[in-house]
């Protein structure tokens, strides 16, 4: 059973500074699917329960994001702005002492800088006109190689976007990593490297150490990924976030992982557990009716009733959080 309320609750929290911060280079807007709104949901819910944790046992908290975009997006089913990952990590509370945004569209890098800089003071974060494969030395360096930091990772890749290298050179250092692993068009190219088409060289840049002579899907390979991620943190969790409607065979998963502490890491399972049971519910069918009654286009719902859930015969309770 689909909560239009609850995802209302939390889809409102995106549309603030909205139209403020895209009047600012109003022709650099990323366009994106409905579902893109359930993964934001997820970075934002993590990082409200992250920024307050963090700073009772680090120095400093660094937010890296190394494939950030624009820092606006627009919904194409419905033509609402959204904040995008870059702008909620710059408005979080309590805040980030340093943010690292990496961004290699130069539009979209300009775009950002001014953004941010409407929101943030200049002299906490930086936006590098790079890949980030070629710049990750340098933010280690810069700052993760000194004092007692912790960092939050968001790497929001679309297909192959950034070397296993660079994953694992970050993983060297204090930090958790949220990881958009996309399966469904991950199943296609590795289709794509059985017919000869993509390079063994690219998939092995990518997914690292694994076999790929026994991977026979997406899901195969995310379960590769998650366990070379394993090799360097104790706790790897994933939230699949799916399509719905026509889209209902799209799905991608939402990879989150962090090390395990003396205490057993209850906050991390108090909010990705209720999160992953939330999320997995709605799909972008959803966040286009909970966008509509938001804006006043459609009258309020309680519920409805989702395709996947018509053939779902389990009912599972929503956590009000």
């Amino acid at each position: 059973m689909v909560d239009i309320e609850w995802l209302k609750r939390h889809l409102q929290r995106l549309l603030p500074m909205s139209d403020q911060l895209s009047s600012i280079y109003p022709e650099v807007i990323y366009e994106k699917r409905g579902w893109a709104a359930l993964k934001l949901v997820c970075l934002m819910f993590y990082a409200d329960v992250y920024t307050k944790i963090i700073p009772k046992y680090y120095d400093k908290m660094i937010y890296i994001d190394l494939l950030a975009g624009p820092g606006i997006n627009r919904v194409k089913e419905t033509g609402d702005l959204i904040i995008g990952s870059p702008i909620i990590a710059a408005t979080m509370e309590p805040p980030f002492d340093r943010l690292i945004f990496v961004e290699n569209g130069v539009d979209r890098s300009e775009a950002l800088e001014c953004r941010l800089s409407s929101v943030l003071d200049r002299s906490v974060f930086s936006v590098y006109n790079k890949k980030c494969d070629e710049i990750i030395d340098e933010i280690i360096d810069e700052n993760l190689s000194v004092g007692r930091c912790h960092y939050l990772a968001f790497v929001d890749c679309e297909g192959l976007d950034i070397a296993w290298d660079t994953v694992e050179k970050l993983l060297q250092y204090d930090g958790d990593f949220i990881f958009n692993f996309q399966t469904s068009e991950i199943n296609r190219v590795l289709g794509a490297y059985r017919q000869g088409t993509v390079s063994a060289e690219t998939m092995y840049n990518f997914f690292g150490d694994v076999d790929l002579s026994q991977a026979r899907s997406g899901v195969d390979l995310l379960r590769e990924y998650k366990n070379n991620l394993k090799k360097h943190r104790d706790i790897v969790e994933d939230i699949t976030i799916k399509g719905g409607g026509k889209f209902g065979n799209f799905y991608y998963d939402l990879i989150f992982a962090t090390k395990r502490t003396k205490g057993g890491n209850p906050w991390f399972f108090n909010s990705v557990t209720p999160l992953k049971s939330c999320i997995e519910t709605h799909s972008g069918e959803a966040v286009q009716m909970a966008l509509d009654i938001l804006t006043g286009r459609q009258m309020t719902l309680d519920w409805f009733i989702s395709e996947d859930d018509e053939h779902d015969p389990h009912q599972r309770e929503l956590s009000d959080f």
